[in-house]
């Protein structure tokens, strides 16, 4: 529960900073039932249900390999009107 907690508390931040990328270590152990391993599991759960969570993926290796995952997120209004207005005067 306080891991979930902790996610959710982490991407609103990073949705209210503007941050579309972010990368979370959960870490992994080489039995199925060490806590980096388990947390995967829960993070390949949570991470659909949330609306503003666009896609996530394994990390390449220098980043964390499977031991991380990269999380893509929506962009805010904010940005999508700045952008749309960007975009708009150029036609």
């Amino acid at each position: 529960a306080q891991a979930k907690e902790e996610l959710v508390s982490f991407l609103n931040e990073s949705m209210r900073l503007g941050i579309r990328t972010v990368l979370i270590n959960h870490g992994k152990g080489k039995h199925a039932s060490t806590i980096g391993n388990k947390l995967k599991s829960y993070l390949c759960n949570w991470l659909p249900q949330l609306d503003y969570v666009l896609c996530f993926h394994s990390c390449m290796p220098q980043h964390g390999g499977t031991g991380a995952v990269y999380i893509l997120l929506k962009k805010s209004e904010s940005a999508r009107q700045a952008n749309l207005e960007k975009h708009s005067r150029r036609r």
